[in-house]
Formats: C-alpha cells, sequence, structure tokens
C-alpha cells in the first residue's frame, strides 16, 4: 500500500507485542526495510525508513525499558491492575450538538456514496471514496466499513 497523501497513516504497534524485528536485506523494492513480527503471529514489513538504525536502538530501548516495567511483583495479587473501559463504552456516550451535527453530515455523504457506488464488497473504490474515509466514517457505518476493507 502507498498513500498518496503524505501523514495519512499512522500505524501504532504497542511494544510489548513486538516479537522479533529484523533488518531487511537492500534489494529490489525494498529499501531500508525492516520486518517486524508480533506475538499474535503477524509479519509486517515498513520500507524507506529514514534513519533505521536510530529506529532500532530506540525500539531496542523502549523494549528494554518496558520489559522491567511489566515484570510481575509478588504482591500483584493485592494491588489489580485497574482496567479502562472498554471502547464501546465511549463509542456510545452522547455527543455534544456539534458533533452529533458533523455525524449526520457524515452519514448523508455516505448515504449518498452507497446509492451511486454500490455498498458491502461490490462497492465501487473510487478517489471518492478515499475523500469520504479521510474526512471521516460516521460511527453508524464503522463497523461496516472495517468488515469490508479487513
Amino acid at each position: 500500500f502507498e498513500s498518496k497523501i503524505a501523514e495519512l497513516i499512522w500505524v501504532v504497534i504497542p511494544i510489548r507485542e513486538i516479537e522479533v524485528m529484523e533488518v531487511m536485506p537492500e534489494g529490489g523494492s525494498l529499501v531500508s526495510a525492516m520486518l517486524f513480527s508480533t506475538i499474535s503471529k503477524n509479519a509486517i514489513v515498513f520500507s524507506a525508513i529514514e534513519n533505521r538504525h536510530e529506529l532500532i536502538a530506540r525500539i531496542k530501548e523502549l523494549k528494554k525499558n518496558a520489559s522491567v516495567i511489566e515484570q510481575p511483583t509478588l504482591d500483584a495479587h493485592k494491588h489489580p491492575k485497574i482496567l479502562e473501559p472498554a471502547l464501546n463504552h465511549f463509542e456510545n456516550s452522547p455527543l455534544s450538538p456539534h458533533n452529533e451535527a458533523k455525524q449526520k453530515i457524515k452519514e448523508n455523504m455516505w448515504e449518498m456514496y452507497f446509492t451511486d457506488n454500490g455498498r458491502s464488497i461490490s462497492m465501487l473504490r473510487t478517489p471518492e471514496l478515499v475523500d469520504l474515509t479521510t474526512k471521516g466514517i460516521p460511527n453508524k457505518y464503522r463497523t461496516d466499513i472495517w468488515m469490508i476493507y479487513s
């Protein structure tokens, strides 16, 4: 995937999820590339990384610090971790009138797109779809769009 818009996509991989980090050999289309393997057995390749050696050093440092922090203590059962509420808790919270109006506008724009270009897996992928996605997917359609593109 190559984004035509600078800084359109940000990928976040939690340090604790990185199991293996490898420098890829130079050649072909992979220039200054790295391979990350996660605990869940996903492999992710990034290429054209600026300052790759600095990035490697920083990740190693963060992994070392994270492993020190995450070591369980003997008193772990006395002080249970406080868990954050699930994301659906935040999604169902009421919106301000301003944000509710913005959601309605987005919903209308997406409905017009669905009418013109279909819906579900048969939906046409057009530059207009990229624009709509960049402007934001309304909460009402977020799960549907996620299922279509994942």
